[in-house]
């Protein structure tokens, strides 16, 4: 009887008991539902948020993690291309999300009495990585090409480019464009954004005040630029050579040489020598002197009218030739000394218009010619001698000066007067006349004196009373053309030494 009343006596403290733990247990579950923040020994991403609402957490978090305080740079080519914050770049902080995820552990937490107590035994550990929100048409707008420092600009391909100035070559461009691939930039920084500001094992982890990136090569859409530069060096240094060559050959087209034969003239141009010339590595141009000297040659055999057969036509109208041996007056270029002031003038890279070069005087210093006119080397001013006719003229630019008859040698293959064309040598007055031949010895003086050839010459005979006819077959002189005084005078005054003297029978 005993042992049942203790039986019973114990079944009712339990049940005591029972009654005050759940008296108990509904007193808290009413007391923390009335409550709104989290319970004891709660904590999110291991920091205690005990008695903090969802909103105050959220909020909390939210200014933590305000993308207006991240600065975000893009970099390129060492330099900051853009730069902003992850706001400007429609990041945002997904407070809502948080707040809801909050709002419904809490309620877990005060689900029912037994949830209540065990959260309050053994706490509460919530562990969740930020949330961004992006918007991406505001996130489109600030990733644009368009907005980076540097100007974007295509791709320049090489080119062999010619200066309109200077007509030389150079390569140009050879340089690659940085256009940007928007697509491809948006998803880089995208993606590394996005790891950066959910790289945290803990929510209060801090993002940090910058995010800064460069630019990666794929993000360009230039391509690189067309064309082999060494190749295309190779070839303008060719063309460039070739420029320099011909602008060498192309100053030469200043020079000329303009011939000068009395009215007559003949010019030496870059048409004719231009093929002479030739520009070595150096591009110093040379003239190819065989070129120079056969175009001299065939000047002279042009222009040259001494020991050259001389036709020519009388006052009496007859035609004699005198033989080029005795055709001692006249012009003859001195082909060494021309070809010599040729090149010179060609190198002055000017127009130079002067005679040629020619054998003036011999080797006393007499004029070897007077005057000519084209291949016309006396231009109507010579002394003519027929001795057949033992008369003398002198014409000057084709005027009569002075006509006489004369006393010329006596034809006895000794002191026969020479018979071509020679120049006055010179003219004296007075002047002795000597000879020491033996048994011919004499020395005459005479008022004037004009020599042509190995001591004959023209002069005035004061011995004389008579001139003409055929005196010369037995009284003739040793050689000389004894003239009258008057005629020697005249004729004397109105020469000058180089003129041409023609005497024929």
């Amino acid at each position: 009887m005993r042992k049942g009343r203790k039986v019973l006596a114990f079944f009712i403290v339990l049940i005591i008991i029972a009654a005050a733990v759940c008296a108990l247990g509904y007193l808290l579950y009413v007391h923390y539902q009335k409550e709104t923040g989290f319970l004891d020994k709660t904590t999110l991403n291991g920091k205690s948020i005990v008695d903090l609402t969802p909103e105050e957490v959220a909020a909390e978090l939210t200014e933590k993690y305000n993308t207006a305080d991240v600065t975000f740079t893009l970099i390129e080519n060492d330099a900051t291309a853009l730069s902003g914050t992850l706001e400007d770049l429609g990041y945002t902080f997904d407070e809502k999300s948080l707040t809801t995820y909050l709002e419904y552990a809490l309620e877990d937490q005060k689900g029912d009495v037994f949830r209540l107590i065990e959260s309050l035994i053994k706490g509460t550990t919530l562990n969740i990585s930020p949330n961004y929100l992006l918007d991406v048409d505001t996130f489109n707008a600030f990733i644009n090409g368009n907005n980076l420092a540097e100007e974007r600009v295509d791709t320049v391909d090489w080119e062999i480019v010619q200066d309109d100035e200077t007509q030389e070559y150079s390569l140009e461009g050879g340089t690659k464009g940085n256009i940007i691939d928007n697509t491809v930039l948006r998803e880089y920084v995208e993606t590394e954004v996005e790891a950066v500001i959910r790289d945290a094992s803990q929510l209060y982890d801090a993002i940090g005040e910058e995010i800064s990136l460069t630019i990666p090569d794929d993000a360009y859409l230039s391509a690189e630029p067309k064309g082999d530069p060494v190749k295309m060096q190779a070839e303008v240094d060719k063309k460039n050579d070739e420029v320099r060559r011909q602008k060498a050959l192309d100053a030469y087209k200043a020079s000329s040489v303009t011939y000068v034969f009395g009215n007559e003239k003949q010019v030496l141009d870059y048409d004719t020598f231009g093929d002479w010339l030739s520009v070595d590595d150096q591009y110093f141009v040379s003239i190819n002197e065989q070129a120079a000297l056969e175009y001299v040659a065939r000047l002279g055999e042009t222009y040259n009218t001494r020991y050259h057969d001389r036709v020519f036509v009388t006052t009496g109208g007859g035609v004699i030739t005198i033989a080029a041996g005795w055709n001692e007056y006249g012009y003859t270029v001195n082909e060494d000394g021309e070809y010599y002031q040729l090149i010179t003038d060609l190198h002055s890279l000017s127009a130079v218009e002067r005679e040629p070069v020619y054998y003036a005087t011999n080797s006393w210093g007499n004029p070897y010619y007077y005057k000519r006119n084209g291949i016309d080397d006396l231009c109507g001013t010579y002394i003519e001698v027929n001795l057949s006719a033992q008369h003398m003229w002198y014409y000057r630019d084709g005027i009569l000066i002075v006509q006489s008859d004369l006393v010329s040698g006596i034809p006895d293959g000794v002191r026969d007067t020479v018979t071509g064309a020679f120049p006055l040598a010179y003219k004296q007055s007075p002047a002795t006349l000597t000879s020491n031949e033996i048994g011919d010895s004499y020395a005459n003086d005479v008022t004037y004196w004009m020599p042509f050839y190995e001591g004959q010459g023209l002069h005035d005979a004061p011995w004389r009373s008579e001139f003409g006819g055929n005196i010369y077959l037995s009284a003739g002189s040793h050689g000389c053309i004894n003239l009258p005084y008057d005629a020697a005078r005249v004729l004397y005054e109105n020469v000058e030494p180089g003129v041409a003297i023609i005497i024929y029978k």
